[in-house]
C-alpha cells in the first residue's frame, strides 16, 4: 500500500483481506510453479477495485523482476523464494536494526524530538489561533487521474476522521510558511 496512493473512496482492510487470500499460495511455491508476472496482476487487479492508485513506477519494478525471475527459473526452476531469501533477510534485519540503534541515528532522533517539543507548542496555538479566527486555510490537491469507482458518478466525500490529519498537515505547513518567510 505503499507504493501507491489511496484514493477517496480507498478501502486497505478489504484489500488487505484480498491479498491475505492469495499470498500464502506464494510463500512455499517454487520458481516452476510460480510466475511473477501473472502472480502480480491479481496484486494490480486488487489495488485498483479497493481504491490504491499504483505508481508507473510498481509495473516498471514488476517488470524488471518478472523478466529476472524468467532468466532464474530456466536455470534453477527448483528455487523457492521463501527458503532464498530467508538467510538474506536476516541479515538485511540485522543491519537495519544496527542501524537504528546508531549513535547517528540516536543524536538525529533527539534532536527532532527537541525541534517538536520546542517549536510544536507555538504551531498548534498558531493554527488555534488561525482557527478561533477563522483564518485557517487548507490546500489540498485534488488528484484528478482518479478513476471513479464504478456504478458511481461522482468522487465519494472523504471520512470524517480525515479532519484531524488535515488539521495537523495544515500546521505543518503554516509552519513551513512562517519559516521560509523569516
Amino acid at each position: 500500500m505503499n507504493l501507491g496512493t489511496a484514493t477517496p473512496w480507498n478501502n486497505p482492510s478489504a484489500f488487505i483481506q484480498d491479498i491475505s487470500r492469495i499470498v500464502p499460495h506464494w510463500t512455499d511455491a517454487s520458481l516452476a510453479e510460480l510466475n511473477f508476472g501473472v502472480a502480480l496482476m491479481p496484486l494490480l487487479r486488487y489495488s485498483s477495485q479497493r481504491g490504491i492508485q499504483i505508481t508507473p513506477l510498481t509495473s516498471v519494478v514488476g517488470k524488471s523482476v518478472a523478466n529476472i525471475e524468467g532468466s532464474v527459473r530456466c536455470l534453477y526452476p527448483e528455487l523457492k523464494l521463501s527458503t532464498a531469501l530467508h538467510g538474506t533477510l536476516q541479515d538485511v534485519m540485522q543491519d537495519l536494526i544496527l542501524e537504528t540503534l546508531s549513535g547517528e541515528q540516536a543524536a538525529q532522533t533527539a534532536l527532532h524530538l527537541l525541534s517538536t517539543l520546542t517549536q510544536g507548542p507555538a504551531q498548534l496555538q498558531a493554527s488555534l489561533t488561525d482557527l478561533s479566527t477563522r483564518q485557517l486555510t487548507l490546500q489540498t490537491r485534488n488528484n484528478l487521474g482518479d478513476p471513479i469507482q464504478a456504478g458511481r458518478r461522482h468522487r465519494g466525500v472523504a471520512p470524517i476522521n480525515t479532519l484531524p490529519a488535515l488539521a495537523m498537515g495544515a500546521a505543518y505547513l503554516r509552519a513551513r510558511h512562517r519559516k521560509k518567510n523569516c
